[in-house]
C-alpha cells in the first residue's frame, strides 16, 4: 500500500519544482528584455533553439542535481530527497519554455511585422511598392 501511495505522489509536480520554475521564470522575464533590447546581445529565446532555457536546464541537470545528490549522500538520514526527480525536471523545463516563448521575443518580434508588413509594403511610397502587384489578392 505504501508503494502505491509513493508512486501516486512521485508522478505529480512538487511545490519545490514549481517554486524553482517560478524563480527561473522571473529570472527570464528580467534578463531577456535587458539582453535583447538594451545590450542587444545574442537572443536567449527568440530563435528556434532556446539557448537560455537549455543552458539553465543543463546547468541544473549536470551541476545542481549532482551536488544535491552529494549532499544527500553526506547527510544520509534524508535519503535522496534533495535530488530533483524526472517529474520535477520536466516541470521546471516546461515552465522555462513557456515563459520564454510567449513574451517579448517569442511573440512580439514576429507577430507585429507580419500584421503590418503587407499594408506597409503595398503602398507606392515605400521602397517595397513594386511588390503590390505580386501580393494582389484579386488575381
Amino acid at each position: 500500500m505504501t508503494k502505491l501511495a509513493y508512486s501516486q505522489t512521485a508522478n505529480s509536480p512538487t511545490l519545490r519544482s514549481i517554486i524553482i520554475g517560478l524563480l527561473l521564470v522571473i529570472l527570464f522575464c528580467a534578463v531577456i528584455p535587458y539582453n535583447d533590447f538594451y545590450i542587444e546581445g545574442t537572443f536567449l529565446a527568440g530563435n528556434h533553439f532556446p539557448i537560455g532555457a537549455m543552458f539553465l536546464f543543463i546547468f541544473i541537470l549536470f551541476i545542481i542535481n549532482p551536488l544535491l545528490n552529494l549532499l544527500s549522500n553526506i547527510n544520509n538520514q534524508f535519503g535522496h530527497a534533495w535530488v530533483l526527480s524526472e517529474v520535477e525536471l520536466v516541470t521546471i523545463w516546461c515552465m522555462m519554455i513557456v515563459s520564454i516563448s510567449v513574451p517579448i521575443v517569442g511573440l512580439a518580434r514576429w507577430l507585429y511585422p507580419i500584421l503590418i508588413g503587407f499594408r506597409y509594403f503595398s503602398t507606392p511610397k515605400t521602397t517595397g511598392g513594386h511588390y503590390s502587384a505580386t501580393i494582389s489578392l484579386n488575381g
